[in-house]
């Protein structure tokens, strides 16, 4: 990585709120009939944390184990379309706070 460059944690800076991207993203997922019954029996408080530490991880540039993201998810019987799903709620929250669509 470029470490002239500004990552973009950097340079989204105080617009992005991790803790309120994340409660409006489970928001919208616990609001979205393909993809609530996922999250039924799930410690939702323990999966904002773990989301908020993947989103955190992401926006300062830092790679996540994918075959830990693969085996964790392994089981759950997910799509493509769920993880597009997921990520275009994801986008949503991070207009919603504010965070540019430029980043």
């Amino acid at each position: 990585m470029d470490t002239d460059q500004p990552n973009l944690y950097d340079s989204a800076g105080h617009n992005l709120e991790i803790e309120k991207v994340v409660e409006i993203l489970y928001e919208l997922i616990l609001a979205d009939e393909n993809l609530k019954d996922t999250f039924k029996d799930i410690n939702i408080d323990r999966q904002r944390r773990m989301m908020s530490k993947f989103i955190s991880n992401c926006v300062d540039g830092k790679k996540y184990n994918q075959k830990y993201m693969r085996n964790s998810h392994s089981k759950l019987n997910l799509t493509e379309k769920h993880f597009e799903t997921v990520m275009d709620h994801l986008i949503t929250a991070m207009q919603r706070v504010g965070v540019s669509s430029a980043l």
